[in-house]
């Protein structure tokens, strides 16, 4: 049996209320933001202005610290470049920089890969860009002039294999 237009028009639909599906692409940006602001719109590596690129430490592939703050610092698409053709040179000098510890607590936030939240994980980088001292003091490291930043032969000595 057919139903008639009427009939099927009568009927009621239930609508559901839809959480907002937070993307990959939101999540990115308030992490730039967050680690540019931090870095405050420098490079790390060469003190320039002009170019700047979000870079991670690991790759944007590992979910579960993508939008981790400690994973990412502001780049010049020079040091960018630089990061990706010459990784054992550049690990050594963020180690240098961040210092063991914390280079060891970010592997170990790679290696036990929690699944992620990501409407916490936005919640939390959206309140880090609210205060702009928190993000100030998120990278604990002393102001330093751009030679000091670059590898040197103090850290020819140091062995650490992050990928």
């Amino acid at each position: 049996m057919k139903r008639s237009a009427l009939k099927r028009r009568a009927r009621i639909r239930k609508v559901r209320a839809r959480k907002p599906v937070i993307t990959d692409r939101m999540l990115d940006q308030a992490c730039r933001a967050v680690v540019f602001a931090r870095d405050g719109h420098r490079c790390l590596y060469d003190g320039s202005t002009q170019h700047l690129q979000w870079a991670h430490v690991y790759s944007r592939r590992y979910k579960s610290i993508r939008w981790d703050p400690d994973n990412s610092m502001c780049l010049s698409a020079g040091a960018h470049l630089l990061w990706h053709h010459q990784p054992a040179r550049m690990v050594q000098w963020w180690i240098g920089l961040v210092g063991e510890e914390k280079a060891d607590a970010l592997r170990q936030k790679l290696l036990r890969a929690e699944k992620l939240d990501r409407e916490a994980t936005l919640e939390h980088l959206q309140t880090l860009l609210r205060t702009d001292s928190d993000v100030r003091n998120l990278r604990t490291m002393e102001p330093r002039d751009r030679k000091s930043t670059r590898l040197n032969s103090s850290h020819a000595n140091i062995s650490y294999a992050v990928f």
